[in-house]
């Protein structure tokens, strides 16, 4: 690999201290997400009855990929610093907890903009059925002015 590329992506850091960052951060949000499993409502109708693997990344994936993108770029951030091993570990370690919350945030953001848009689509929707029924209504009436003028010229 180019050293100046490697500079730029690893920043000051080793190769290895970049991986043993990486191993950290990945083990301990696969960790978060472990934890989270064994806390999830098991009452609940979407969980199902035994634990599937095909199950919790249908119902995690977006999340697990969040929480990747964040770890790197933490992490990369990170770097930018010069810190002790020890210290590196240790932020790897917090930005392995904390990707899994943003990851969390994220995805709940997503879900509310997707709820809100379908909210004002409907209200949308609504409307305008309820200026057609006016438009409906409007015809009518011009229909039974233009028919009472008629039966007036027919009268005079």
């Amino acid at each position: 690999m180019n050293e100046e590329l490697k500079g730029y992506l690893l920043g000051n850091a080793s190769s290895n201290l970049w991986t043993a960052a990486l191993i950290a951060a990945f083990f301990t949000a696969l960790m978060m997400f472990t934890y989270r499993v064994s806390k999830r409502n098991k009452e609940s109708p979407r969980t199902p009855v035994k634990f599937s693997l095909i199950f919790f990344f249908k119902d995690t994936g977006l999340r697990i990929i969040y929480t990747i993108g964040f770890t790197l770029i933490l992490i990369r951030l990170m770097f930018i610093w010069e810190l002790e091993v020890e210290w590196a570990i240790g932020f790897s370690i917090f930005f392995g907890i904390v990707s899994d919350r943003i990851g969390k945030f994220f995805t709940k953001a997503g879900d509310k903009g997707e709820e809100v848009i379908n909210e004002k689509i409907d209200e949308l929707a609504d409307n305008f059925k309820k200026q057609e029924s006016n438009i409906n209504t409007v015809k009518s009436d011009v229909k039974e002015i233009k028919s009472d003028v008629k039966d007036i010229k027919n009268d005079g």
